[in-house]
C-alpha cells in the first residue's frame, strides 16, 4: 500500500486574529498543514524549531514587520519560499519575497499561488 504523502507545512503570520483564523481554515481545507503565529517574533521562534515549506506573512504588524521577518528568514533559511499578503505593499525588501498578494485577494488566487510555489520543480 502506498504511503500517504506528507502535507506541506505552511507558517502563516498575521496580527489580526480573524484574518489568521480565516486564512488558516482556507489553507487547511486546501490540504496544507498550517501553523499560525500572531507576530514576526513568534514566527522566528517557530522557524527555529521546525521545518516549513512556505512562510506567508502580513506586512504591517506591531513589533517586527513582515518585511523584517522576510529579510531575517531569507538570510537564515535561504530556500524557504516567502509570500506576503498585505493591503500595504512594501517599497523596500521586495528582493526577499517570492510573491506579494494585495489584500483583498480571492481565496482561489491564494490557493493557486501557494500550489504554484510548492509544486516540485520539473527535472
Amino acid at each position: 500500500m502506498p504511503r500517504a504523502r506528507a502535507k506541506p507545512q505552511i507558517l502563516l503570520v498575521d496580527d489580526e486574529p480573524s484574518v489568521l483564523t480565516a486564512m488558516r481554515l482556507l489553507l487547511d481545507c486546501a490540504g496544507y498543514q498550517v501553523t499560525a503565529a500572531a507576530s514576526g517574533e513568534e514566527a522566528l521562534s517557530l522557524l527555529e524549531k521546525r521545518r516549513f515549506n512556505l512562510l506567508i506573512t502580513d506586512n504591517r504588524m506591531p513589533g517586527m514587520s513582515g518585511v523584517d521577518l522576510a529579510m531575517t528568514s531569507r538570510a537564515r533559511w535561504p530556500s524557504l519560499p516567502i509570500v506576503m499578503l498585505t493591503a500595504f505593499p512594501p517599497t523596500d525588501g521586495l528582493q526577499c519575497l517570492d510573491l506579494v498578494l494585495i489584500k483583498p485577494h480571492g481565496a482561489s488566487r491564494l490557493i493557486e499561488s501557494v500550489e504554484r510555489i510548492l509544486q516540485p520543480q520539473a527535472a
